[in-house]
């Protein structure tokens, strides 16, 4: 309907130009916004997960030999393996006998 009123009060080569210009506009606007959008994606996945992985280890690490060891003395191996999956894959965590030789469960990165 827009461009039927647009026919009857512009030629086709103004219908273009107007088109062709707004186009133009968007693919600049869009690719701003990708290079805007994209520093701060870089930046914080280069900044914020060693800050958040310190934190969550202070927050992990305390309580994960109690849980593990009640896990474990229980016979119960899907708690274990949730224990371990528990930090969302940013640290890769093992347990091995105990001579460290043979690997009992570890977590799996996500």
């Amino acid at each position: 309907m827009i461009f039927r009123i647009l026919r009857k009060q512009l030629s086709c080569r103004q219908i273009a130009v107007i088109l062709c210009r707004l186009v133009i506009i968007e693919l600049l606007s869009l690719g701003l916004g990708i290079l805007a959008v994209g520093e701060a994606y870089n930046t914080y996945w280069n900044n914020n997960p060693f800050q958040e992985q310190a934190v969550s280890s202070g927050i992990l690490f305390p309580t994960v030999p109690l849980a593990l060891s009640y896990a474990i003395t229980n016979n119960q191996e899907q708690q274990v393996t949730d224990i371990l999956n528990s930090n969302y894959g940013l640290l890769a965590l093992v347990i091995t006998d105990a001579e460290g030789k043979k690997i009992i469960n570890y977590s799996h990165l996500f």
